[in-house]
């Protein structure tokens, strides 16, 4: 069912860092097909301002890494975090768990700080590793990264559109940490808005569309 007559076609969704850069330009070619003159507007999410932003209508939906977050808010689990190792050097072996450690790391922090679950993993182990520079933004990677020993470890979707473009390589990365969910999240009283309930069937779908290709 495409949005209806008396909707107001302006969609509001709240994105981790990680989503919006590897994520939306799809959703948004999915949503101009599907609801051709529909307003997007996007929200960058912090995790401790979710619940205040679904709350007070800043967004309508949230796509984010974390637990369920508490009060009258309704969760779908979308999809598991995959994540990839990214490197620019031209060596050809695997870098494993030892010289993951032993060399430096540019990282950006994105949806639900992804990044600690990392270093906790780590520490359980007796690792750990350095972080030499944090960015803001997924875009810089491949441009701090050239030609260094820097790596860099981010969702598939973020490595597969950085791999596109080039200078960077990715790889499996040579560490388990616990399952990370990407959950999709709304207040309670949008359950029966015919335009939400289209918006959130939508968002699903692409998801698992994605997850298939992954």
């Amino acid at each position: 069912m495409n949005p209806g007559y008396g909707w107001s076609k302006e969609f509001r969704i709240g994105l981790g860092g990680d989503v919006e850069y590897g994520l939306l330009p799809g959703l948004l070619a999915r949503l101009r097909q599907e609801s051709p003159g529909a307003s997007l507007i996007v929200r960058r999410l912090e995790q401790d301002q979710l619940l205040r932003q679904l709350e007070t209508g800043d967004i309508s939906v949230a796509l984010a890494y974390g637990p369920k977050m508490p009060g009258g808010l309704r969760r779908q689990v979308l999809r598991p975090l995959n994540l990839k190792l990214l490197r620019s050097d031209r060596s050809g072996h695997e870098v494993d768990l030892n010289e993951y450690c032993q060399r430096p790391h540019a990282q950006v922090c994105y949806s639900g700080d992804v990044t600690a679950y990392i270093d906790s993993e780590l520490k359980t182990r007796g690792r750990s590793r350095h972080v030499e520079i944090s960015l803001s933004q997924f875009s810089s990677l491949p441009l701090v990264m050239a030609n260094t020993d820097l790596l860099a470890t981010v969702p598939d979707y973020v490595a597969d559109i950085l791999v596109a473009y080039g200078g960077v390589r990715a790889q499996a990365l040579p560490l388990q940490i616990p399952t990370v969910e990407l959950a999709m999240s709304w207040d309670a009283k949008t359950d029966d808005a015919p335009q939400e309930r289209w918006l959130r069937s939508r968002l699903a779908c692409f998801l698992h569309e994605e997850d298939e290709v992954h």
